[in-house]
């Protein structure tokens, strides 16, 4: 899944996906719509690396936000849209790992 992140002509960070892939532009709306703190890019960083806590619990750390609601499992994370897009999914699975490695570029982009 590639999203490109980049600040618009006023300044304002811009996620959208590199190819026509319905995925990407879920995850991109999520970044765009939810992520615009980095407060909350380290409350969902933090869940997603408590590890010891996840495997004793087997279960997924829940947050939702404007748009979205998120569940994150050791090994997957969960998006859910709250409201069904025009086109595409209104949920994605994607590798833990993934979404850590995309919720990190946005950061340095939202946090610059």
């Amino acid at each position: 899944m590639k999203v490109k992140m980049t600040h618009d002509d006023q300044g304002r960070p811009r996620a959208v996906p590199e190819t026509n892939d319905s995925r990407a532009a879920l995850f991109a709306r999520f970044l765009e719509m939810d992520v615009v703190d980095p407060t909350y890019v380290d409350a969902l960083n933090e869940a997603a690396h408590d590890r010891k806590t996840a495997a004793r619990r087997r279960a997924a750390r829940h947050f939702s936000g404007n748009a979205h609601s998120v569940a994150i499992g050791t090994k997957r994370t969960l998006i859910l849209s709250h409201v069904k897009p025009r086109t595409g999914p209104d949920a994605i699975a994607v590798p833990t790992a993934d979404f850590l490695t995309l919720l990190h570029r946005w950061n340095r982009l939202i946090s610059a």
